[in-house]
């Protein structure tokens, strides 16, 4: 994922982005420190996705990615505040009610999925908090997990 990313990079032509994170990483103490949380909370889901077809839990871990963007939407509304209209709410409704039928006729809720539902929000608000180039925070991330 590492070459990937810096491949990217280059493609791109965000090398001024990667490095500007970078700079911005030896002036600022908190980006220094929430750039590793975040490659941890990431960290902690790309291995998730490896492990779980390696150990017959993948159902688990794909009903997780289905309660996601639900969960994302309350972060939104209760931790951004954000209004959703009319509309937005009966489409939330409409997942939430997909999701419930696939958690009811396959009972696979169990830990993978909560580590996937709950996992990825605080990942993305300190993404937002850290307000870099995503693929130059991604790639710093994905290096710091190399070692």
């Amino acid at each position: 994922t590492a070459p990937g990313a810096l491949a990217l990079i280059a493609l791109r032509g965000r090398w001024p982005a990667l490095v500007g994170l970078a700079r911005r990483c030896a002036r600022d103490w908190r980006l220094l420190i929430a750039l590793p949380v975040s490659a941890a909370l990431l960290g902690v889901q790309l291995w998730l996705f490896l492990w779980a077809p390696l150990h017959g839990r993948m159902l688990e871990v794909s009903l997780g990615y289905f309660l996601l963007p639900l969960t994302m939407v309350l972060v939104g509304r209760f931790y951004y505040h954000e209004r959703l209209d009319p509309l937005q709410w009966a489409a939330v409704a409409c997942a939430a009610l997909g999701v419930a039928h696939e958690v009811w006729v396959t009972r696979a809720f169990a830990w993978p999925t909560l580590v996937v539902a709950l996992g990825y929000p605080p990942y993305f608000v300190l993404r937002r908090r850290i307000n870099a180039d995503s693929l130059a925070a991604f790639a710093i991330e994905i290096a710091l997990l190399c070692p």
